[in-house]
């Protein structure tokens, strides 16, 4: 990939992979208006990105060769060319963007804002804004469908799905999440299975984990899981859901196949991310308070122990071949490398730069939720 040889320069010479295979991490700033560029292989830092302000959240997406970037408080994008990356452009929005999600494919990025009570997506091959959508009960979390062609817009005011249709720029269809007269108004985002069949909720209110037919949007099973249950991770072979439980710190292991809870595993809370690595066998749950990420076993559903973090960390990424996770860690300037198979902190990667937010990936092992 022609923008991997142009950020990595000389620093591929000593990459243990492929220079056709790279990893790249960017590691968004929080205090300062820049992307730091770290060779995953060589766990360098071979480039800093300036960008038009403090990124609020970055997206890479690698077929398109494009760095998204949004901005707190802002009605824009910036789309920075890697391959040449003084080439970058600002695309205005009619909405401020407080989460946006990848397409499957990469080429298409979605936006909510929930104040504004609207959605958008964009084009990153056309540069441009493909439309805005109105979603009636407030937006508040998307997902994309396995082929990119509809999104699953979860409600904020109300126990609501809402699939939208790119092409038609319509909402086709909707799905009642809870009872209509409830207080339980809290559904997480939704995460589909790798094959696009299924697709499960956290019900925060009920404890529960509600799994839909997605080609239907019909309820096929509630699932009852820990306390205060957040968004499902998935595992990218799809073998199984891990949800973590804020009100009382346990990671429920569901059977994304049978559809039962296989168990519910103690672990941390406040968790900032899930990530599996080392052939799908292991999960990563980063806790932001805690200061640690908790190691559990996939196969024996069991905690087998915990990886102390020198400082409070951000969410992390899992590398293609799951060897390694990639954490920020934001009062330290610097990113934690945990190699996934030895359980264990191998290195503190210094000058991320500003206060770093999170880290990000284009190629992943972990698939897009």
């Amino acid at each position: 990939m022609l923008a991997a040889r142009m950020l990595i320069g000389r620093a591929a010479a000593d990459a243990s992979q492929p220079l056709d295979r790279p990893t790249l991490v960017f590691v968004p700033s929080g205090s300062a208006s820049r992307v730091t560029v770290i060779d995953g292989a060589s766990n360098r830092v071979v480039s800093t990105l300036d960008v038009a302000g403090r990124p609020s959240h970055v997206l890479v997406s690698e077929p398109t060769g494009t760095m998204v970037v949004s901005f707190e408080g802002r009605q824009a994008l910036q789309l920075v060319s890697l391959a040449r990356p003084g080439e970058r452009s600002i695309l205005s929005l009619p909405l401020t963007p407080d989460a946006m999600v990848l397409s499957p494919d990469g080429y298409l990025v979605g936006l909510v804002d929930g104040a504004r009570g609207s959605i958008a997506v964009v084009s990153l091959h056309q540069r441009k804004l493909l439309f805005e959508l109105a979603i009636p009960g407030g937006p508040r979390h998307l997902a994309f469908s396995s082929d990119g062609s509809q999104l699953y817009v979860t409600a904020a005011r109300a126990p609501e799905l809402a699939l939208v249709d790119i092409v038609q720029q319509s909402v086709i269809s909707r799905a009642t999440l809870g009872r209509p007269d409830a207080t339980q108004t809290a559904a997480s985002a939704l995460t589909r299975t790798p094959d696009g069949r299924h697709g499960f909720v956290a019900l925060r209110d009920s404890d529960s984990v509600l799994v839909l037919n997605l080609s239907t949007l019909e309820p096929v099973k509630r699932l009852q899981v820990g306390r205060l249950p957040a968004r499902p991770w998935g595992t990218a072979d799809g073998r199984l859901m891990l949800v973590p439980n804020e009100g009382d710190g346990s990671i429920s292991i569901i059977d994304a196949q049978a559809l039962v809870v296989r168990a519910t595993v103690p672990a941390v809370r406040d968790v900032a991310a899930i990530n599996t690595g080392w052939f799908e066998s292991l999960a990563f749950v980063t806790s932001r308070t805690e200061r640690r990420v908790a190691v559990l076993d996939l196969m024996g559903f069991a905690r087998l122990g915990d990886i102390e973090l020198p400082a409070a960390p951000g969410a992390g990424v899992v590398n293609d071949s799951g060897q390694k996770l990639f954490v920020s860690l934001a009062e330290t300037d610097q990113l934690a490398i945990i190699d996934t198979q030895r359980h264990a902190l191998v290195s503190l990667v210094s000058g991320a730069g500003g206060r770093p937010s999170s880290a990000v990936i284009a190629r992943t092992n972990n698939y897009c939720h």
